[in-house]
């Protein structure tokens, strides 16, 4: 049903399910509005870039991991989006979908992370992303984790990357947060860059 409902339509109808789940949530008294962040992998990734730079008062912060960020870049374009990038109107379509075309209208930090050996959805993808943030002075975090896919193995790079998200959250959100030395001593595959603000 998903899948029907967003075909040809990603970033438009799936963001309203997310932000009506939040609004609900926070009605409930579940969750506070000054608390909330958005997190996703792979399509999830995608969409928290979406969801930041579509609805930047929304969210404090974002952590995107293995995402695509301009579909028309997307492998798979044509058989997950049944849209050709090669076609003008096609294109039109893909590139207003895209948050990697919003980026100047971004706020909150973000930690976008990707495993450099990721062909499901390209290094590139988050490389093209980072650079746009570094060209509106977004304040984020990158890391790259080499000799990893989409799906990390290693159990270090794991440990690793999710001592920096805790980082990252302590730093935006406050609350405890683990030491990084170990971890990322342990983790060589690991490579961070900061750019934006200061962490």
């Amino acid at each position: 049903a998903f899948e029907k409902a967003t075909f040809q339509k990603w970033g438009t109808v799936d963001l309203t399910d997310n932000l009506d789940a939040l609004e609900h949530a926070i009605q409930q008294g579940w969750i506070k509005r000054e608390y909330v962040g958005v997190y996703g992998m792979s399509y999830g990734g995608f969409a928290t870039l979406a969801l930041l730079t579509q609805y930047p008062d929304t969210f404090k912060c974002g952590m995107a991991i293995g995402g695509v960020f301009d579909l028309a870049q997307d492998p798979q374009c044509l058989v997950t989006h049944g849209l050709d990038p090669t076609f003008e109107g096609d294109r039109k379509i893909l590139d207003q979908q895209s948050p990697h075309y919003r980026v100047s209208q971004m706020e909150a930090p973000c930690l976008v992370v990707h495993g450099k050996e990721d062909e499901s959805c390209p290094y590139q993808q988050a490389k093209d992303l980072v650079r746009e943030m570094k060209r509106f002075s977004i304040p984020h975090m990158f890391v790259r984790v080499n000799n990893e896919g989409h799906s990390f193995k290693n159990r270090g790079n794991i440990r690793a990357v999710g001592a920096m998200a805790d980082f990252f959250l302590h730093r935006i959100l406050g609350g405890h947060c683990e030491l990084l030395t170990d971890e990322l001593k342990n983790a060589p595959d690991v490579c961070i860059d900061v750019g934006g603000a200061s962490f």
